[in-house]
């Protein structure tokens, strides 16, 4: 969950990281019967959920946090319960833009 470190933040209160991630894996795996190989996307809108259902934080406030988490890594895909939320801060030249760091290495663009 490091992608997710602020938002990751949220799930335990008053310090007690322990009991707040012990909480979370506790209904992680009451919604999908596994606390392994789940994809960031999943995880994110599952961390979603858990923020806003199960703790009560705002559903837009949560959105903007998960938004700002994921885009720390230059290229990430947003999930699709956030694409609407996310407007790009910078315009992408066309073709380069879209590949990854291996593909830039051999692009002759």
């Amino acid at each position: 969950m490091e992608i997710l470190k602020k938002s990751a933040a949220l799930l335990w209160k008053e310090g007690k990281v322990y009991a707040g991630f012990y909480a979370f894996s506790e209904w992680l795996y009451s919604q999908t019967e596994s606390t392994w190989q789940i994809s960031l996307d999943r995880l994110a809108q599952l961390i979603f959920r858990y923020l806003c259902e199960v703790l009560g934080h705002e559903e837009e406030e949560i959105k903007a946090l998960l938004i700002e988490d994921i885009m720390t890594v230059r290229g990430r895909k947003m999930p699709s319960f956030l694409r609407e939320n996310y407007t790009p801060r910078e315009e992408q030249k066309e073709g380069v833009a879209k590949l990854n760091k291996r593909q830039l290495k051999h692009a002759t663009v």
